[in-house]
């Protein structure tokens, strides 16, 4: 995680029928911020709350993934 071998995470939430419910783009350095350590493992898990939903530098991208793609304009 940090040595910054990526610019964002797209995160995407699936609905119960695999529809795009919502997608965010979430840069390096918030990612960096909001994540947690789990040292069991020795990786980082970010959980995808309202709270990393509404951050600064989060950024929605429903729309722009679900109009990527005609099937998801019948949604």
């Amino acid at each position: 995680l940090n040595s910054g071998a990526f610019d964002y995470i797209v995160a995407v939430l699936l609905d119960k029928n695999f529809a795009v419910a919502e997608a965010y783009q979430i840069p390096h350095a918030a990612v960096v911020r909001l994540s947690t350590q789990a040292r069991q493992t020795n990786s980082h898990r970010l959980v995808l709350t309202p709270n990393v939903c509404r951050d600064g530098e989060c950024c929605d991208i429903t729309d722009k993934i679900r109009g990527a793609d005609p099937e998801f304009r019948r949604l």
